[in-house]
């Protein structure tokens, strides 16, 4: 993501919580190749106990943590009859938990941290109204949730 690269430009250190280890890599590289500090942390950002870990690693290696973004995201393009309830728990773990996890772990040292940020991205459904979101309900019921 552009927005990592741009923190380790200028100056930041990064955490990279991933849950595709290849991916995560590549990103790592890219911000090193920059000559950024970054740390790798391959997780599942819908468990608690991985999310926690992560940011206790975080914790070890920096030190402090003063701004978080939240962009993790999938989805599953399917109406509401053809969502199964385990899709639909999926992407509401994924999507909108994870906020919740990462800001639990992280809230205390953003609480210590002076100009600290929270950004939770989300997806342009969330205030564009679009046909096909319409019938997607989970995509526009996550979208509302991280925007709101």
């Amino acid at each position: 993501m552009l927005f990592r690269s741009l923190f380790a430009e200028e100056g930041a250190k990064v955490a990279l919580l991933e849950s595709d280890r290849v991916k995560g890599e590549e990103t790592l590289t890219q911000i090193e190749q920059a000559e950024g500090e970054a740390r790798l942390f391959v997780a599942d950002v819908s468990q608690g106990a991985e999310v926690r870990h992560a940011i206790e690693g975080t914790l070890e290696a920096f030190g402090a943590i003063h701004h978080v973004v939240n962009n993790a995201g999938i989805v599953v393009v399917k109406s509401v009859e053809e969502c199964s309830e385990e899709e639909w728990d999926s992407v509401m773990e994924v999507n909108v938990k994870s906020i919740f996890l990462t800001l639990k772990y992280a809230l205390p040292s953003l609480k210590s941290a002076k100009g600290a940020t929270v950004v939770n991205m989300a997806s342009v459904s969330s205030f564009v109204d679009r046909k096909s979101t319409r019938l997607n309900s989970s995509h526009l019921v996550i979208s509302y949730a991280v925007f709101c």
